[in-house]
């Protein structure tokens, strides 16, 4: 007999922002709470009207240890995220969310360290 086991939800929290400021203020509130940049993800702009009917947001993922995922929910919330929800819940909304670990600017996917980010980010804060 075979059994079928549940699937478990994986602990990735995503959100939805209004401008690319608000990304970069969660990027440095979630380090500052030591969540790793190889666990964040940002996908720079991808079309809002299904979930939020803005022509673009930005969306940010977390991978986080079940633990906090109330701690990042929270602070994505106080970062004014538009929406705050599970991977399965924003990928039916907007159709894609970003991986953690990657900067996804269009066709272009990077990974989320430092060097890159610089790079996306001209003139800002690392």
């Amino acid at each position: 007999m075979l059994v079928v086991q549940p699937r478990r939800k994986l602990p990735i929290v995503v959100a939805a922002f209004a401008d690319h400021e608000q990304v970069d203020a969660a990027v440095a509130r979630l380090e500052a709470l030591k969540v790793r940049r190889d666990l964040i993800g940002v996908c720079t702009s991808v079309n809002g009207r299904n979930g939020h009917g803005r022509e673009r947001v930005h969306l940010l993922s977390v991978l986080a240890p079940s633990r906090l995922n109330g701690d990042v929910e929270r602070l994505l919330v106080r970062c004014n995220a538009l929406s705050v929800g599970s991977a399965a819940e924003m990928r039916a909304a907007f159709g894609v969310i970003p991986h953690p670990g990657v900067l996804e600017d269009r066709d272009m996917k990077l990974p989320m360290g430092s060097d890159y980010w610089e790079l996306s980010n001209p003139g800002g804060e690392v």
